[in-house]
């Protein structure tokens, strides 16, 4: 009996165990490996583009390309297509002179009216058609007897029955109103002085608590712990927004204006700018006539583990900890400060 709950335990341990490596396997691939995403461009006679997401040796792929007026997008699973991609492609202009020609528009004869519309009456049959109200009416008198007498609506309330007691309490507010006005007019000026001043230490007080707590929080954020910090996400930021741009681009430019100091001007700025760029497009400059074309390639791939941990980083820190939890305190104390002056 007890080999064989001892053989269910370590079936049920090594399940769990297969489950959890399983998870981690999954964890792992989806986190490293890496989403590979590309475009190339061409542009002669005709535009083409065509830009293309690609993860796990390309057994989920997507492409979006636009070729000879027309664009389309495609998704594979393992190889296989899901679903038709679309495609929309401009329909092209109709020749000159083709052979659809206007029908000419049959003109309704002018006797149609005539022919379909309904024949006139004369003033014997309308007489003889329209019924007459009064022998209904003596009908109806003689069957009830005498003719129900409509109920008289009783008289609408006067308005100032409607409003009992709103004009006592407007009233009432008006002479509190004058009573009051009265006792402020009645007032020395040396109290009326002094209310007004009151009134404005008390505002000024306020502003002086605020600008207080305004300048506490901002040397608080421009601290050592603050600003060694802001220095270490920033590089952090810069490091995840590299890793996201594409690393490699390849690619020829052949370009031509009209005046051609301006083309040798165009091609001694891209000359200056060569530590940035590194010639990754080689320019081809023309100063005999005026063309833009050329083509493009750029490739490049994002790990999401890299950028998991690089935001692990600047969230775990405890400097940024710190810079919160002691944010939060200064807030509170400046609104309770406020508080209590108010």
């Amino acid at each position: 009996m007890i080999n064989i709950l001892l053989l269910i335990l370590k079936i049920i341990g090594i399940t769990i165990l297969c489950v959890i490596g399983l998870v981690i396997l999954i964890l792992l691939i989806v986190s490293w490996v890496p989403i590979r995403y590309g475009a190339d461009f061409s542009k002669y006679e005709k535009t083409d583009l065509r830009v293309y997401v690609t993860w796990f040796l390309k057994a989920v792929s997507f492409e979006f390309f636009l070729k000879e007026g027309g664009t389309g997008t495609r998704l594979r699973l393992f190889g296989k297509a899901l679903g038709a991609g679309k495609k929309k492609t401009e329909q092209p202009p109709e020749p000159e002179g083709s052979d659809k020609r206007e029908e000419p528009v049959q003109e309704a004869p002018e006797d149609a009216e005539a022919e379909t519309g309904t024949p006139e009456m004369t003033e014997e049959e309308v007489t003889t058609e329209i019924p007459t109200e009064e022998p209904q009416a003596e009908a109806s008198q003689e069957h009830s007897g005498t003719p129900e007498e409509a109920p008289e609506k009783p008289p609408d309330a006067p308005p100032h029955q409607k409003e009992e007691g709103s004009g006592e309490d407007t009233e009432n507010v008006k002479e509190e109103d004058v009573s009051q006005e009265e006792e402020e007019e009645q007032l020395p000026l040396d109290e009326k002085l002094d209310g007004l001043l009151a009134g404005f230490l008390d505002k000024y007080v306020a502003l002086e608590d605020k600008w207080e707590g305004i300048r506490d929080k901002y040397e608080f954020l421009t601290g050592t712990h603050a600003m060694r910090e802001y220095g270490r996400v920033f590089r952090n930021i810069g490091k995840i927004i590299r890793h996201i741009l594409p690393h490699h681009l390849t690619g020829r430019l052949h370009y031509g204006l009209d005046a051609p100091d301006v083309t040798g001007k165009i091609l001694a700025y891209y000359c200056a700018l060569a530590p940035v760029h590194k010639y990754a497009l080689i320019p081809e400059p023309d100063f005999t006539q005026k063309v833009i074309e050329g083509e493009a390639h750029l490739t490049g791939r994002i790990f999401i583990g890299y950028i998991i941990l690089k935001a692990l980083g600047i969230a775990l820190n405890r400097d940024v900890i710190y810079l919160l939890f002691n944010f939060r305190k200064h807030f509170r104390k400046s609104q309770e400060g406020q508080n209590v002056t108010e």
